[in-house]
C-alpha cells in the first residue's frame, strides 16, 4: 500500500497526469485497500484529488475503508481527507 500511495503523491509534485498509470494505480488500490493505513489512504485519496483524476468507485471505497478505520486517524490524516 505504501508503494501505491507513494507513487501518485510523487506524481502531483512533478505534475505528472498519467491517466493510465492512475488508472492501474487505483485497481490495485481497490484489491488491496483493506491493507492501507490511515496515512496511505489519505495520500492516496488527496493525490487524485490533487490532479483531478477520476476513477470509477475509488473514491467510494477509500470514503467506506478511512470510516471503518477513522479511529486511528490522526489531525493530519483527517485534514488531508476533508481537503481530498
Amino acid at each position: 500500500p505504501h508503494e501505491y500511495s507513494t507513487l501518485v503523491w510523487s506524481m502531483v509534485v512533478t505534475q505528472a497526469r498519467e491517466e493510465y498509470l492512475f488508472e492501474r494505480v487505483a485497481a490495485c488500490t481497490m484489491r488491496r485497500l483493506p491493507e492501507f493505513g490511515p496515512q496511505e489512504l489519505t495520500n492516496t485519496v488527496w493525490a487524485f484529488a490533487s490532479l483531478g483524476v477520476k476513477t470509477d468507485g475509488l473514491f467510494e471505497a477509500i470514503a467506506d475503508e478511512c470510516q471503518a478505520k477513522l479511529h486511528r486517524f490522526n489531525c493530519q490524516n483527517i485534514t488531508n481527507l476533508a481537503w481530498a
